[in-house]
C-alpha cells in the first residue's frame, strides 16, 4: 500500500458526500457550549482528536497506482466496514487489516484537527482548513464515541471513503 497520510484528508474545495446513516441535519445541530469565532465561521470545539478506516479505489484522486479495488468494491467494503464497526467488531483490527492510510504497512492516526484560526502545533496537529469542508465539519460535529461512513464525492471528498470515529 502506498503512504497517504494526511493526503486522504485534504481537498482543494468544498465538502464530502453525505454520511451513510447520520441525517444532514446533524451538521446544523446545535453544539454544547459557546462555539468559537473561526475567519471560515464555523463552530465546534477549539480541537477534535479522530481516527479513521479509509478505503480508497482505482482512480480515486490521488496516487492512481494506489490499488486495484474498484470504486464499486471500495463503496461495498466501506459500507461492510461501517455496519461490523457498528456492531461492536474491533475498530482496531479492522483499521489495521483494511485502512488504506499506512506507512510501510502500518495503519496511521489517530490525527488532531484544530478549528480555524487558533493556533496549532505543526507537527502533531493538522488546522481544520486543509481538510475538505465536509468531512472537518463531519469530525467536529460528532460526539465523542461516535462513528459515522462519509462517502466518496468526486468533487469534494476525492480519495475514497473514511470511517470516522471522534476520539476526544
Amino acid at each position: 500500500m502506498r503512504t497517504w497520510g494526511l493526503v486522504l484528508a485534504l481537498a482543494v474545495a468544498g465538502g464530502c458526500g453525505e454520511g451513510s446513516r447520520a441525517p444532514a441535519e446533524r451538521l446544523n445541530a446545535p453544539i454544547e457550549g459557546p462555539p468559537p469565532t473561526t475567519k471560515r465561521g464555523n463552530v465546534g470545539p477549539d480541537k477534535v482528536v479522530f481516527d479513521h478506516i479509509f478505503i480508497s479505489f482505482r482512480g480515486a484522486k490521488g496516487p492512481r497506482e494506489f490499488n486495484s479495488r474498484s470504486k464499486d468494491q471500495a463503496r461495498r467494503l466501506a459500507e461492510s466496514l461501517h455496519d461490523r464497526v457498528e456492531s461492536g467488531f474491533d475498530w482496531h483490527a479492522l483499521k489495521r487489516e483494511y485502512s488504506d492510510d499506512t506507512k510501510d504497512g502500518v495503519a496511521l492516526g489517530p490525527y488532531t484537527v484544530v478549528n480555524d484560526g487558533l493556533p496549532y502545533q505543526p507537527r502533531t496537529e493538522i488546522p481544520r482548513e486543509k481538510y475538505a469542508r465536509g468531512l472537518a465539519a463531519r469530525i467536529f460535529a460528532l460526539k465523542v464515541g461516535e462513528i459515522e461512513l462519509v462517502a466518496w464525492n468526486e468533487q469534494n471528498c476525492p480519495y475514497g471513503w473514511h470511517i470516522v470515529k471522534r476520539i476526544r
